[in-house]
């Protein structure tokens, strides 16, 4: 098995995970801090835990995610980047039409991937996300 299989099919752990990342998601969208733990989490929850694994799934994915990316901002997203970023940078993101972060693009990945299973995994794992954005 030559090197490069081998560290495709490595386990994800943080520092592989951004390094990754840093590939695989567009300069502009990697703004703000990233929970890489929570992340791995999520990846690990639909059966996501190798280099390889991840790039197919955003490799697979990129064009609707960039399309995605770059629509309007629907309110409940909106009010939880405002929360978030404030107005201003808000604005600014809007502007430049870039609304996911690294997190948010491999999480909407996973979405476009699992559908349901990753929907139902969100819900029960992040329901105060939801709650706050839902006020």
């Amino acid at each position: 098995m030559s090197a490069r299989h081998r560290a495709m099919k490595a386990k994800l752990d943080a520092a592989t995970l951004a390094s990754d990342l840093g590939k695989l998601i567009p300069r502009a969208n990697q703004i703000g801090e990233v929970a890489y733990g929570e992340l791995l989490n999520d990846l690990s929850a639909v059966g996501v835990t190798t280099r390889a694994q991840l790039r197919r799934v955003l490799l697979r994915h990129r064009l609707e995610l960039r399309r995605i990316d770059r629509e309007p901002f629907d309110p409940l997203n909106a009010k939880i980047q405002r929360s978030e970023l404030g107005d201003a940078r808000c604005r600014d993101l809007q502007r430049r039409q870039i609304f996911f972060n690294s997190a948010g693009l491999v999480r909407l990945a996973l979405q476009l991937e699992y559908g349901e299973k990753f929907e139902h995994y969100m819900s029960k794992t992040y329901p105060e996300t939801l709650a706050a954005a839902a006020v």
